[in-house]
């Protein structure tokens, strides 16, 4: 009988192994949130007792009253008084090896548990249960309560994962939607910031990239420069022609702007038939190059608008930003470069502060 529960013991045992590895993979998953000492020393008792309980239950039965009969299992070597270990000391190894694997692995989910953060408390509860029934593994004395021990565990563990599971499915949903409004978020974002009409950057998304710059400036010293452009005689278009077609010319600017920057240029629609050109850790004098540039290109450029080609050109006004500039100083400063520009004949570009307009080529208007 002894001999039978030993083995089913050891049985029992390597299903506990099977089965707290899989609530070891659920607890650690979403595990409680408690000291890791605190945990500790409680597997540990918990291993004791079993240990305990293992070693009382391993003793070899005293020989029935008034019988003489030896204890099931035991013999005597001729010659000798000491009783040799048959059967008895097989269980008991059994016992002690299954006992051992059991505190190792419970030391093993203590030091999961001390290491996560958070859990559900249904989790909590289950792992309650089945810890119950690891604890009372060693004071169980019969087969019947071997085997109802070994059910509540099972139930117990069966459940946290089905309801982990659960909660795996619904996480990764719950992922998934939260990934797809970042995606339509990012998207969004990005949407405000560019222009509808020209799709280029637009005015917040201008006036943010200024702001880096100017903080920029202020930590390293980096200065920037600030083109402001204004396409020429544009309302003359729009009446003229209509605002589709203007429509058509502001779109064609933005491509020549786009396509006459640098890399590193930031060009945005300011508002309107107005542009603006972020030419970092540039001086004024070297922005006035790619600004010109520019220039000459959209006075060369036929616009089509319906069946006739017009010919465009634009006006602008470069400012540098100086240490202990504000956005609004810089633009202030490129805005009046340009207007002095309209005011002085158009289809130029002039930098501000400068005692003399840079002129246009010949056929400035």
């Amino acid at each position: 009988m002894e001999l039978g529960i030993g083995f089913a013991v050891g049985i029992f045992a390597g299903a506990v192994v099977s089965v707290i590895v899989a609530l070891i993979i659920a607890v650690s998953r979403r595990a409680i949130k408690t000291s890791a000492k605190t945990r500790i020393v409680e597997m540990k008792a918990i291993a004791d007792a079993a240990a305990q309980s293992a070693a009382s239950d391993a003793a070899p039965e005293p020989p029935a009253p008034g019988t003489g009969q030896k204890p099931e299992g035991t013999r005597r070597q001729p010659g000798r008084n000491t009783i040799v270990v048959g059967a008895i000391e097989q269980r008991d190894q059994q016992l002690n090896k299954s006992i051992q694997e059991v505190r190792d692995l419970l030391l093993q989910l203590a030091t999961v548990i001390s290491a996560t953060e958070s859990a559900s408390g249904e989790a909590a509860d289950s792992f309650s249960t089945a810890r119950r029934a690891i604890r009372n593994l060693g004071d169980v004395a019969a087969s019947s309560e071997l085997a109802e021990a070994q059910r509540v565990l099972v139930e117990e563990i069966d459940r946290v994962i089905r309801s982990n599971a659960k909660l795996h499915t619904e996480l990764d949903r719950a992922n998934q939607g939260i990934a797809e409004q970042r995606r339509q978020i990012e998207e969004l974002r990005v949407q405000a910031r560019i222009d509808g009409l020209t799709r280029i950057p637009n005015r917040s998304a201008f006036d943010e990239r200024l702001a880096e710059y100017i903080s920029l400036l202020a930590r390293a010293n980096l200065t920037f420069s600030l083109l402001l452009l204004d396409v020429d005689f544009f309302k003359r278009v729009n009446d003229v022609y209509g605002h589709v077609n203007g429509d058509r010319v502001l779109r064609g600017v933005a491509a020549r702007i786009s396509d006459a920057v640098r890399q590193n240029d930031f060009a945005a629609r300011y508002g309107g038939e107005e542009f603006a050109v972020i030419f970092p850790a540039t001086d004024v004098k070297d922005a006035y190059q790619v600004a010109d540039r520019l220039r000459q290109d959209i006075a060369k450029t036929n616009f089509r608008l319906d069946d006739q080609v017009v010919k465009m050109t634009i006006s602008g006004g470069l400012a540098q930003c100086r240490p202990g500039m504000t956005a609004e100083h810089i633009v202030q400063e490129a805005d009046a470069a340009l207007y002095q520009a309209k005011d002085v004949g158009r289809n130029r570009i002039l930098i501000a502060g400068a005692n003399k307009p840079e002129r246009a080529d010949e056929g400035a208007k």
